[in-house]
């Protein structure tokens, strides 16, 4: 795994979290992600945004920080790297 990489995923995880944390504790919830998102989403959509969201939600406690959201990241692109 790159350096170049990483820090693209650490830049991507820093905007993604300034966008969505609407109470700005640094971290994002699922109900911050629908409301900023959701509106015009179709249950397929949702129900597939839920499951990602619950693919970076690493440790379980329903918030997404940046190391979470980081290692997702890096996950989905070496996955589609490998491709």
């Amino acid at each position: 795994m790159s350096a170049e990489l990483i820090a693209e995923c650490e830049a991507a995880a820093k905007d993604f979290i300034a966008e969505c944390d609407a109470n700005g504790d640094g971290v994002i919830e699922w109900s911050e992600i629908e409301g900023k998102f959701g509106a015009d989403w179709s249950p397929e959509e949702r129900t597939e945004r839920q499951a990602a969201y619950k693919e970076m939600d690493i440790n379980g406690d329903g918030k997404v920080d940046k190391e979470e959201f980081v290692k997702w990241m890096v996950g989905v692109m070496t996955k589609e790297s490998a491709q």
